[in-house]
């Protein structure tokens, strides 16, 4: 059925056939379909939803006239209804947009990269699509691994859940600044602007991953603290009401979370397991589906595992793979992808 509704729209080769890529010249033509999500990675249960993914080579003709969509989305409900659980559902990606998002570590293209050895979740392979799978050390720059999007969700979560460490030790510090030896606040300055004291706080608190100055499009400072943007015009006295309620909040939680209450579950498994495909990508140069730690990850979305435990995995997580020996020599390479690409048009010469 899931190949069948993709057929109305694409062109999908029938390899038996022997076609030639001068017949689809014209027309879309799909590269790759696969289960995705807790089905690719192994953590499904038996009210997961089944999501499709894929990628798609728009038509040359589609290009010329700039008619290309990044996603293209597919499914057997209508707008008039709400889907039921027999439906499907597909994204699919443009071979661009594909490439575009590997090229800057996302997770939904590296997950797309390396769904191939998960050979049960595969629902179509277009030939092609080896050129990409055999050359995945072409496709990601070790250097880039290490702060990927894998890093980036699981550090956020550990923001959210106040997790012991760096995360609250930064909060700590940013208020500590102003107050060393416990001072009556009232003896600061409360109407002095943050831009004043925002350098010496970044060096005091001395974590750039939770602590640092940005600027945005328009040259305006902002200090960034644990997740919240503070503009360098905020006063002192509203960064620290600020800082002492996000304090509170991250204390609620994680005295609820002590006692397995108000956990995301679900949110929490997805950080442990970005984690493992972090520091398996880090040693390996790839990741393979379903996860080793499948069985893991699923206990821990099913709240099975005690949250002091599951925030110590977390925790060691992320001191692994902040200290980690890269152990393979990937680098992108732009060459190898256009020549690819040329080659999937006809148009390699």
């Amino acid at each position: 059925m899931i190949l069948d509704l993709i057929k109305d729209r694409f062109n999908v080769r029938n390899m038996s056939r022997g076609m030639h890529m001068e017949e689809y010249e014209s027309e879309d033509m799909l590269l790759y379909l696969v289960k995705f999500g807790s089905h690719l990675y192994g953590t499904a249960t038996e009210n997961s939803d089944t999501d499709y993914k894929g990628i798609y080579r728009p038509s040359l003709q589609n290009l010329t006239l700039n008619r290309v969509k990044k996603t293209l989305s597919l499914s057997t409900g209508d707008d008039k209804s709400k889907n039921t659980s027999e439906d499907v559902d597909i994204e699919l990606f443009s071979l661009s947009y594909w490439l575009e998002l590997l090229k800057k570590g996302e997770t939904i293209a590296l997950d797309l990269l390396f769904s191939f050895t998960n050979k049960e979740a595969v629902l179509y392979k277009d030939p092609f699509m080896e050129m990409f799978f055999r050359n995945t050390d072409k496709l990601i720059d070790r250097d880039k691994v290490r702060n990927c999007a894998y890093v980036r969700y699981a550090k956020s979560q550990s923001v959210k859940y106040g997790l012991k460490g760096t995360r609250l030790k930064a909060l700590q510090k940013a208020y500590e600044y102003f107050s060393p030896t416990g001072c009556e606040l009232e003896e600061l300055a409360y109407d002095s602007k943050l831009e004043d004291y925002m350098f010496d706080i970044v060096q005091f608190v001395n974590d750039s991953d939770y602590c640092d100055i940005k600027t945005d499009d328009k040259g305006i400072k902002f200090l960034y603290l644990c997740g919240k943007m503070h503009q360098s015009t905020t006063t002192v006295k509203e960064f620290l009401h600020r800082v002492s309620t996000a304090w509170r909040e991250y204390g609620h939680r994680a005295k609820q979370a002590m006692i397995n209450k108000g956990v995301d579950w679900k949110a929490i498994s997805h950080c442990l397991r970005a984690l493992y495909q972090t520091q398996e990508l880090l040693e390996t140069g790839k990741i393979t589906y379903p996860l080793q730690k499948a069985d893991l990850v699923l206990r821990i979305k099913q709240g099975e595992i005690a949250w002091p435990i599951v925030e110590l995995m977390i925790e060691t997580g992320l001191e692994v793979i902040e200290n980690i020996e890269v152990k393979f020599d990937g680098i992108w390479d732009q060459k190898c992808v256009d020549n690819a690409v040329l080659i999937i048009y006809n148009l390699y010469k």
